[in-house]
């Protein structure tokens, strides 16, 4: 996801179907030489909210403001 600064995130097949709101926590550091501080991730998370601008499918990163229309998505209002 490019709005992340990343090439591959996997999303779960029911993501964004019961709610418009999707939210990333940051990750973990790897290896056994960067534990996170406290063995607790300090960051906020990176939320993003589905919304419909007209017929066009848009996500919005919520910190930024920064939107993405969702070619060849269909929405439907909850």
């Amino acid at each position: 996801m490019a709005a992340l600064g990343h090439d591959n995130i996997t999303l779960a097949d029911d993501a964004l179907t019961t709610s418009s709101t999707l939210s990333f926590e940051p990750g973990a550091p790897r290896g056994i030489n960067a534990p996170p501080a406290n063995g607790r991730l300090l960051g906020r998370p990176e939320v993003f909210r589905l919304l419909r601008d007209g017929p066009q499918c848009v996500l919005v990163h919520e910190r930024t403001g920064l939107r993405w229309m969702l070619l060849d998505t269909e929405c439907a209002a909850e």
